[in-house]
């Protein structure tokens, strides 16, 4: 395909700038405020594991975005990148799962 640079370009600070966005969201005020709640249970526990699944999760999807971000950037530094190679990049992306 033939590559429109500015737009990867674009793409790719878009991508930058989600990542940062997630990486630096407080997710743990919900989880605080209910850090106390039902003493005696395992609620509490539930909570904290909660907590770490879903600032496990964010930091996935940033990370993933932040890759898609990079290899946008690079598509974009290309005047011809074949679309077959482009997915292949994405599909390699080595992040977490």
């Amino acid at each position: 395909m033939q590559a429109d640079t500015e737009m990867l370009r674009a793409f790719a600070r878009s991508m930058d700038d989600s990542a940062q966005r997630i990486a630096t969201h407080d997710v743990s005020s919900p989880f605080a405020d209910a850090e106390g709640a039902a003493r005696g249970t395992s609620i509490p526990e539930v909570n904290r594991r909660a907590l770490d699944t879903a600032m496990k999760g964010f930091e996935n999807l940033a990370l993933r975005l932040a890759e898609i971000g990079r290899l946008a950037k690079g598509a974009g530094e290309n005047y011809d990148v074949s679309e077959h190679d482009f997915r292949a990049q994405l599909s390699a992306m080595d992040v977490p799962r």
